[in-house]
Formats: structure tokens, C-alpha cells, sequence
């Protein structure tokens, strides 16, 4: 039997990229505000951005972010061996990687102009 793939997480950014373009000037025209990621991922650091822009003085130049996960002991052994991670979440990550080529295009479009550049610039890492 094969299985059949979750449509949602389907080039999960490519399609809000051009949900954006698509919709943007009929949302700004009816006064919508369309939030595309509400969730784990996105929802911690955005609020933790607004924090720093409300209380650091002076321009806040970047934030960098850093996740990481603690398994409980009393999780069932089955989750050890299945795994702990939502499988719509693995595959949005494995799909996204897999096109992410296709990622710069769209963004062209939707920024066509370059925000202003910072300094200090941050490294590498």
C-alpha cells in the first residue's frame, strides 16, 4: 500500500511565498492582516524579537536563535524508537530542503528591493 504524502506540508514555504504574492494588495485593501506561521517554530523567537526591540536601547541590529529539545524520562519507550517529532513538521523540513532552489525566486518577487545592512555585520558561524 503506498502511503499518501500530507498535502500541507507540500513546499510549505513555496506556497506561503505565493499566497503573499497572489493575495497581499487585496488583504491590504480589506484591512487584513494574514498570518502565515503561528506555531513552535515561529511564535518563541518572534516574541522574543519583540522583547528585545522593547527593551534594548538603541538599534537591535540581529538576533540569533538557538532551539533545543529535552525528552522526558517517563516518555514511552516506543517514542525513543519511533520517534518524539511530529511527522508533518519532518516532512515540512525534508520538502523544504528538497526545493529550496525554488525559494529565491519568489523572494526576488516579494522583496524586490534589499533591506538596509547594519553594522556591526554578525560573523559566519
Amino acid at each position: 500500500m503506498a502511503r499518501r504524502r500530507n498535502p500541507k506540508a507540500v513546499r510549505y514555504f513555496q506556497f506561503i511565498e505565493q499566497m503573499q504574492l497572489h493575495y497581499d494588495q487585496q488583504a491590504r485593501d480589506a484591512g487584513v492582516i494574514i498570518v502565515s506561521a503561528c506555531g513552535l517554530d515561529s511564535v518563541p523567537n518572534d516574541m522574543g524579537v519583540v522583547y528585545l526591540e522593547n527593551n534594548f536601547n538603541g538599534t537591535l541590529n540581529s538576533v540569533e536563535s538557538y532551539m533545543s529539545v529535552n525528552v522526558a524520562k517517563n516518555l514511552p519507550r516506543d517514542a525513543y524508537s519511533n520517534g518524539i517529532l511530529n511527522y508533518g513538521t519532518w516532512e515540512s523540513l525534508v520538502e523544504s530542503l528538497a526545493h529550496y532552489s525554488e525559494i529565491k525566486p519568489l523572494r526576488k518577487k516579494l522583496f524586490p528591493e534589499r533591506l538596509p545592512t547594519f553594522q556591526p555585520k554578525l560573523q559566519a558561524r
